[in-house]
């Protein structure tokens, strides 16, 4: 009976979870940190990217600012409940909640309504979609619908395997970005490069 106690309260607790900390660059210039978190518990998730900007990034009017999603997993997908972007304050500079087939975000004071693909994902958790499907080796030229603000974008991805890792492009359908992704063999995301019309736009890599 004890063992089994035992068993049923290992169950109950967090399955996955990592947190890594990051550099940051903001097309070529070092802006600051940045801590990446995540977790998974009984079909649940829950993911942050919390940025600490430099005084340079700060004298540009960059804010220290943590992105946050939340939802739950169901074979093998991850579906987004809400997202958001908040000042370390507390203040809200961005929400959006996922209803099947529609989002509604608000930003500002301005509330906007649109439809989007049910598979849909915020950025932070398709950045965790992509490392699940990794490690399950389902990356390769799989589509993901990307959520924003304002729209859906939807982007092919494809993996190269190196010595030590693994390095997946993801690029926009009908569109000019892209997003770099490089792993190691551990399946820790080592870098993450944004770039748009063929430009780093933001780039995050690993502090050792």
């Amino acid at each position: 009976m004890r063992n089994l106690l035992i068993a049923l309260l290992l169950m109950s607790t967090t399955m996955l979870s990592y947190g890594e900390r990051y550099k940051v660059m903001v097309k070529g210039q070092r802006a600051g940190k940045a801590e990446l978190v995540f977790e998974e518990s009984n079909g649940v998730y829950q993911t942050s990217l919390t940025l600490y900007p430099n005084l340079l990034a700060k004298a540009f009017g960059v804010k220290e600012m943590r992105e946050y999603a939340e939802g739950k997993i169901k074979g093998g997908h991850y579906y987004p409940n809400h997202y958001s972007r908040k000042t370390l304050k507390g203040k809200t500079l961005l929400s959006v909640a996922f209803q099947g087939h529609q989002v509604t975000a608000n930003r500002k004071g301005k509330r906007r309504q649109f439809a989007i693909n049910p598979m849909g994902q915020d950025p932070l958790t398709q950045l965790a979609q992509i490392k699940r499907d990794l490690a399950h080796q389902a990356v390769v030229s799989k589509t993901y619908h990307l959520v924003t603000e304002k729209s859906q974008r939807h982007y092919s991805a494809t993996v190269k395997t190196l010595d030590d890792g693994y390095q997946i492009h993801v690029r926009q359908k009908n569109g000019n970005r892209a997003i770099q992704l490089s792993f190691n063999k551990q399946g820790v995301l080592l870098r993450m490069t944004k770039m748009k019309k063929g430009k780093k736009v933001f780039d995050m890599v690993i502090d050792n």
